[in-house]
């Protein structure tokens, strides 16, 4: 699924659609993940707004080898370092069996995806970089949080 809002600030609309193709994306999702890339910022109320959809949403969420850290390892959701063949295997297991991944700040090199050999299905995935769509993030919380209530 593709929703470009382009650079700068979104318009409204944009906005929205991408907000209702994302929950009606992972709203059909039977095993979604959310993995946290290695391009995650470290800015608190970003990492929060993270947080709060991992907690909203109750997907298992793995971090890449440059975010480990950034987000809570002791939180119950937390599966781990996904980084391919060298992850745990469980993991690997479930990030790559997954129907739908929400991918954060993602930055996929050389390095981060060993080589281009990660088994993520692009059509499976929705990309958020946060410095960009943080409003769309919380948006899609806030879909998450009234589902959940």
């Amino acid at each position: 699924m593709e929703v470009r809002m382009g650079q700068g600030i979104s318009n409204e609309w944009r906005l929205e659609e991408a907000t209702e193709a994302t929950a009606n994306f992972l709203n059909k999702a039977e095993k979604p993940v959310i993995v946290c890339g290695s391009m995650l910022i470290r800015v608190a109320e970003d990492k929060n707004a993270l947080i709060e959809l991992i907690d909203a949403s109750g997907y298992a969420f793995a971090v890449m080898l440059s975010s480990k850290g950034l987000v809570p390892e002791l939180h119950p959701n937390f599966i781990r370092t996904y980084w391919g063949v060298i992850s745990s295997d469980y993991c690997e297991d479930i990030v790559e069996a997954a129907d739908a991944y929400v991918v954060v700040n993602p930055a996929f090199n050389d390095i981060s995806s060993l080589g281009y050999t990660l088994l993520l299905i692009k059509e499976r995935a929705v990309c958020f970089k946060i410095r960009r769509n943080s409003t769309c993030l919380r948006r899609v919380f806030a879909v998450f949080k009234d589902i959940s209530s």
